[in-house]
């Protein structure tokens, strides 16, 4: 409760907003919410992601992480209702990668946060890597986005997230710097306009980006336009 009250006292409008408010239960403090489980699977149990660990809801990770399992876990069933010990150990391996990839870059968004220009450039390389992926996958190309974030492709995972660890350790890197290396990252993923200097960093869904980009999810404009009235996108 005197953290709730000195937060008010910091923000006048939020104050007001909640002038005539009455806790409907008792405040709750927690030091530390982010957890990492050192056992995910056992005799014919496994841990969903969200269970498995929790970073911080910055990007509402936990929703892709689930997704991701459910889908990898989906798989193994369709192989047989038991999946044998080393495929779910597979799994395990990498729920745990994913959690990683997701702290790390969450560890750069939040060195950061006082630098909106900085903030802003970073979530590039979540928004270029999440588009891609979805996309891939709707094409029905599950391969070409493996693992959150795509942290195992090769010529953006490993170099990604060695620029957030980076971030994350302090280092000073000027705004122009860190929007050029960005760039770079993203151009073989980038299939959604982003830093398209003449967007001013709004991003709607408009079908042009996706068909001037199939070539780097290796699919043609009409493979795409099929996807997008597919998926109700398009009539």
């Amino acid at each position: 409760a005197p953290a709730w009250e000195r937060l008010l006292a910091r923000l006048p409008a939020v104050a007001e907003q909640f002038r005539g408010a009455i806790p409907a239960y008792p405040f709750q403090f927690s030091p530390r919410t982010a957890f990492r489980s050192e056992v995910v699977v056992g005799d014919r149990w496994a841990l969903l992601p969200h269970a498995a660990g929790f970073v911080d809801p910055l990007f509402s990770a936990g929703f892709v992480l689930t997704l991701l399992g459910v889908d990898r876990l989906a798989r193994l069933l369709e192989r047989g209702p038991e999946p044998e010990r080393e495929a779910l150990e597979h799994y395990a391996r990498e729920t745990d990668e994913d959690l990683v990839a997701a702290s790390r870059l969450l560890a750069a968004q939040h060195a950061v946060l006082d630098d909106p220009e900085r903030f802003s450039l970073l979530t590039m390389l979540y928004f270029a890597a999440v588009t891609f992926s979805e996309t891939a996958r709707r094409l029905d190309k599950p391969a070409a986005a493996e693992g959150l974030l795509l942290r195992d492709r090769h010529g953006f995972g490993t170099a990604a997230f060695r620029l957030a660890d980076e971030v994350a350790t302090g280092s000073p890197i000027p705004a122009a710097v860190l929007h050029e290396r960005i760039r770079e990252l993203i151009s073989p993923i980038n299939v959604a306009g982003l830093l398209n200097e003449s967007k001013r960093n709004w991003y709607g869904c408009e079908a042009a980006d996706l068909i001037e980009a199939a070539g780097k999810l290796n699919a043609s404009a009409d493979e795409i336009r099929a996807m997008l009235r597919r998926v109700g996108f398009a009539g």
